[in-house]
């Protein structure tokens, strides 16, 4: 699944325990279980399997597939996964959508949107090509009520789109666990529209060696025991 930036984030999360986990509702977004279920995962593992070494790489979910097939991974976190032998996964958790603000936006000052106010906004969003389930998601969504995003610009991590909403330019819709990149010059809200699920899905190579990924597996288990195959 390392770079530096994810291994600061993680740090960082690590060291203020207690504000990992994001709940909705109609006022603010904060942190709920799903929002801190990495994080648990990671801890719980590293806690229960010190002799075996976790080496986190960033990738998005396009390259984690290409990864998992050529065995360069044993596992990888994606938004979305077309299955076929040897791989085999496992929803690890589902989140909401939100929209990310610049700080002095207007529609800062709103503890709940309706997508339709960010109708004439610029966008910023993941290339279409690197996770097209999840970018069709959030303009499936978009165009349900009515709204087709003006796209100004791409950005491949969600810490960096974070970033380039502080800079004011643009907004952007990310699940809900975005809300992790707590920094000044954004802002976090819930939509008072019905959501779709965002799911973040486990998966896995099954002719591998089974030490390792069979301990790592079953930490997951523990950690989100409601995860279901698909």
């Amino acid at each position: 699944m390392s770079q530096p930036p994810l291994s600061q984030q993680i740090q960082a999360l690590e060291k203020e325990i207690g504000l990992k986990r994001l709940e909705r509702n109609t006022r603010q977004v904060r942190l709920t279980p799903a929002g801190g279920l990495m994080i648990d995962l990671i801890q719980a593992f590293r806690g229960n399997f010190p002799q075996i070494q976790l080496t986190l790489r960033e990738m998005t979910s396009a390259q984690q597939g290409q990864a998992l097939l050529d065995g360069t991974i044993h596992i990888g976190f994606l938004r979305s996964i077309e299955c076929a032998k040897p791989i085999d996964y496992r929803t690890f958790t589902s989140e909401s959508l939100i929209a990310i603000l610049p700080e002095q936006h207007p529609l800062a000052s709103q503890q709940i949107l309706s997508v339709s106010s960010l109708k004439l906004e610029p966008f910023i969003l993941p290339p279409r090509h690197l996770g097209v389930p999840f970018h069709d998601l959030i303009m499936g969504f978009c165009a349900q009520h009515g709204v087709y995003p003006n796209v100004v610009q791409e950005a491949i991590q969600m810490y960096t789109i974070v970033n380039l909403v502080a800079a004011n330019f643009g907004v952007s819709i990310a699940p809900s666990s975005v809300a992790v990149f707590q920094r000044s010059g954004v802002g976090f809200r819930p939509f008072e529209e019905s959501v779709p699920s965002v799911p973040l899905i486990a998966a896995w190579r099954t002719d591998t060696d089974k030490g390792a990924l069979s301990a790592f597996l079953e930490t997951m288990e523990d950690i989100s025991p409601a995860a279901t195959n698909e």
